[in-house]
């Protein structure tokens, strides 16, 4: 198991939401969402973020969507990454 650390994403321009996130990327490469939410649900890897000087876990969130909270706020930070 890899403990990846999620640098850039990609988000489809008419959802600027979590809905809209399609990969997600870092020093591995980059990984569609659906492989990311497979491997966090099956513990093939975990991945994570560094926000506001804090590591945050990425979760999957109903079965189809990716988020972090990396200081204890609602607030996405996935979504404040660049693009991949």
């Amino acid at each position: 198991m890899a403990d990846r650390q999620v640098k850039c994403v990609n988000v489809r321009q008419k959802y600027p939401r979590r809905e809209g996130i399609t990969h997600l990327g870092g020093d591995w490469g980059t990984s569609i969402k659906a492989d990311v939410i497979r491997d966090i649900q099956t513990g093939t890897h975990t991945y994570y973020t560094f926000g506001g000087g804090k590591r945050a876990k990425v979760e999957v969130v109903g079965g189809e969507f990716v988020e972090t909270y990396p200081d204890g706020t609602r607030a996405n930070n996935l979504l404040s990454l660049s693009d991949c």
